[in-house]
């Protein structure tokens, strides 16, 4: 997908879509232009029930589920949305609320073992993370919007890997 994060750059991050429903296939530059419509509604407090389904939920689950993941970030109005209709509340302290995300789940995995370099995330807070903490997010949609800032600078890049990218200059 187009307008990767800087943390994609080291390689532990993906983005997934969310929508999940039926589609014809897509040629690799048809993929390369897909637009993904958000499944949170306008006013950012709900999701829209025609682009959710049990399909989604299940998507979201898989992905806490994958072997290393450290947590996924979605829209408050997802994580809202998985903590009420979600029977089994054991994997949803993997799924945090972010910005934006309304279309898609990022997927960020801890480190690879051996990997000196590599720092781990805080792990996520006890708990379901369906209490006060998501309440939060809600509340802040009543706030204005901070102006945008200038975007941040990319990581710095390992060692390992600037040394494998100086040999391709």
């Amino acid at each position: 997908m187009a307008g990767l994060h800087a943390s994609h750059m080291l390689g532990l991050d993906a983005d997934v879509w969310l929508d999940v429903r039926p589609k014809a296939p897509l040629s690799p530059a048809q993929r390369n232009g897909v637009e993904v419509e958000s499944l949170v509604t306008p006013d950012g407090r709900g999701v829209e029930p025609e682009r959710w389904s049990p399909g989604t939920e299940r998507l979201i689950r898989l992905a806490t589920e994958l072997p290393g993941v450290d947590r996924v970030l979605v829209n408050a109005a997802i994580k809202r949305k998985l903590c009420q209709t979600s029977a089994d509340r054991s994997w949803l302290h993997l799924v945090r609320p972010w910005y934006g995300h309304g279309a898609h789940m990022h997927i960020h995995f801890r480190c690879p073992a051996g990997q000196s370099e590599c720092r781990d995330q805080s792990p996520p807070p006890p708990g379901d993370g369906c209490d006060a903490s998501l309440d939060w997010w809600f509340a802040r949609l009543d706030q204005p919007a901070p102006p945008p800032g200038p975007p941040a600078p990319p990581p710095k890049l390992p060692s390992a890997c600037a040394a494998i990218m100086a040999g391709h200059d």
